[in-house]
């Protein structure tokens, strides 16, 4: 029983890793994504940042 308890344990402790980095990974999305919106939009702003002809091809079809 008590064998089974620690293999219980272990395990969440794993997942609240896991629950603990993908909070992090979200907070951060979040954030870059504010900031983005924060910068300038317009065509030529992006054409700096990423040619456009790159852009198509990231695009999905």
């Amino acid at each position: 029983m008590h064998a089974i308890q620690n293999i219980l344990q272990r395990d969440l402790i794993k997942y609240h890793s896991k629950i603990h980095n993908l909070i992090k990974l979200i907070t951060t999305l979040i954030f870059c994504s504010n900031v983005l919106n924060c910068l300038p939009n317009d065509q030529s702003f992006l054409e700096k940042m990423m040619p456009i002809d790159e852009m198509e091809r990231n695009a999905p079809n």
